[in-house]
């Protein structure tokens, strides 16, 4: 994808025209106005020395922001591209204008933030590093400055993670903050892992995030700055942190223990579990923390539907869709008791009719010529996710796929919803939300909600991506192992009622495993 550079005319002629949102350590944020875009933030960084090196600032700027160019999800600020204005070298990146974290823990009193609220929060947050540091298999992405400060809130209280790259750009160019605040009272260290602060010359790691999103999670629990009620200086407080594995204070949280011990419920059972989990994250030993999937496994088994935020307005505007009201079969639900999943089918019984139906492709499923694919998406239904396959299915499709999709309103994980393909060559697309973490029943659900959904359509043929691996935490085998035996089971029942079911493997390490696993759920 080719690195959008606009043109200084497409925005506001004088800096004056652009309302100052922020000043950080790294440069100033301004809201500036876009013909077609609408509002935008705009980041200023300034280059300095000779012209040699400062063609060479550029040049590492413009490749910092082809990785900022790459990072898509919805709990990311969206990067737009690059500008020269004001004799700055400026991001474009989605203007948010709701508050940040910060704000808002200050704002709010400690017994009106509800706890579904704050384990939204935690999970989008976690999703969003879970998306920097897993989405790109050949290498894992530090944001470096978690930190409540950059953690943005928009007007429909969607979290969104900011700032990511700031630090990588000054690294690299040397360059110097549209503005210099000497003696600035933003502080990071009480997010800053032990052994950064001890050696602040040291390489950054997905820990040291781990350890940051650790105490914006006591942030979140209590409402409450870190360290805010620390009786020394904040030098002593880091020495502290490193020597001594000095944490937020305690009392706190023993606090919110102690209430919610006089009227027992689920959210006691839930806050225990959270704060374990953040203990977990800041470990002064960065080996003992867990990674991210780890983290977004332990939310999601303590119930937290780290997509479902409703409905996003996007601002685009609904035309009128081609008449299309597909029927709506009864969903599988995670809390059914009847799962298909403890009746497996007979797997050494060689089944011919069963066989010639199912067949595995390694290539593009949106090249696929069949009358649905399915596609791996969020809850919202909206791409961007971090899912490639959602992304690309969309790109594919053309915007007409988007509007339909906003008019479904959203979709449940485990569950599936039916659209038109627009201007893929197959007819429909069938969208389904896979779970995060290993979740075997919601899995299941999945494949066998999208196959229901083909024959009440009364359509014949289907392409499936892995539902669930990589991104969201399924280990690869296993979700292949769910996936074949889902299509096994349906099939022992409504084989008559499909001609082809195709498993569309994308890269070499999937193909392998479904090739192996083959011989066993379909043996010849």
């Amino acid at each position: 994808m080719e690195l959008r550079i606009f043109d200084s005319y497409e925005l506001p002629n004088t800096l004056e025209e652009c309302e100052l949102l922020g000043q950080g350590s790294f440069g100033e944020v301004r809201k500036a106005l876009h013909p077609s875009l609408g509002d935008v933030a705009l980041k200023l960084f300034q280059l300095t020395g000779d012209c040699k090196e400062v063609q060479r600032q550029k040049k590492e700027f413009e490749n910092e922001a082809k990785i900022l160019q790459r990072m898509n999800h919805p709990n990311i600020v969206q990067f737009y591209g690059i500008v020269s204005i004001f004799s700055h070298e400026g991001i474009v990146m989605e203007y948010m204008a709701g508050k940040n974290l910060q704000s808002l823990i200050e704002s709010k009193k400690k017994n009106d933030w509800a706890w579904s609220e704050r384990h939204r929060l935690l999970c989008q947050l976690a999703e969003a590093i879970g998306y920097l540091h897993t989405h790109d298999k050949t290498k894992a992405y530090i944001h470096g400055d978690i930190k409540p400060e950059n953690i943005l809130m928009s007007s429909s209280m969607q979290l969104k993670l900011a700032d990511f790259g700031s630090a990588n750009i000054r690294d690299k160019t040397e360059c110097i903050p549209s503005l210099v605040v000497p003696h600035s009272k933003q502080h990071t260290w009480p997010y800053t892992a032990p052994e950064f602060l001890k050696d602040l010359f040291m390489e950054k790691s997905t820990a040291m995030d781990i350890y940051s999103f650790g105490v914006v999670m006591y942030e979140i629990l209590t409402k409450q700055r870190a360290y805010s009620d620390a009786k020394v200086g904040s030098e002593v407080v880091c020495l502290l942190i490193i020597s001594k594995m000095e944490r937020p204070n305690a009392a706190p949280l023993n606090e919110i223990e102690t209430e919610l011990k006089k009227t027992p419920c689920e959210d006691l059972k839930n806050f225990d579990k959270l704060r374990k989990l953040m203990q977990q994250c800041w470990q002064q030993d960065p080996s003992k923390r867990p990674n991210i999937t780890k983290i977004l496994r332990k939310l999601s088994d303590d119930k937290c539907e780290a997509h479902d935020d409703g409905n996003i307005s996007l601002g685009i505007l609904e035309d009128t869709l081609p008449p299309y009201p597909p029927p709506k079969p009864p969903m599988r639900q995670a809390s059914d008791v009847n799962w298909g999943f403890f009746h497996s089918p007979n797997l050494k019984i060689v089944n011919t009719k069963i066989n010639k139906k199912v067949s595995l492709v390694k290539g593009d499923i949106t090249k696929q010529k069949v009358h649905a694919i399915v596609n791996c998406t969020n809850t919202t239904l909206h791409p961007g996710g971090g899912l490639h396959v959602d992304d690309v299915i969309h790109a594919a499709a053309g915007p007409e796929l988007l509007k339909e999709c906003i008019k479904l309103g959203g979709c449940k994980v485990g569950e599936a919803k039916i659209t038109l393909a627009y201007k893929l060559p197959s007819k429909h697309v069938i969208h389904t939300v896979g779970p995060i973490g290993m979740n075997v029943r919601a899995l299941d659900s999945c494949y066998l909600n999208c196959l229901n959904l083909l024959r009440l359509n009364k359509l014949k043929s289907i392409a499936f991506p892995c539902i669930s691996a990589g991104f969201h935490g399924y280990p690869n085998s296993e979700a292949a192992k769910i996936a074949l035996l889902s299509v096994r089971k349906w099939l022992e029942q409504h084989h008559t009622t499909v001609d082809r079911i195709i498993f569309c493997i994308f890269n070499n390490l999937d193909l392998v495993i479904y090739e192996e696993l083959f011989k066993t759920y379909f043996p010849k």
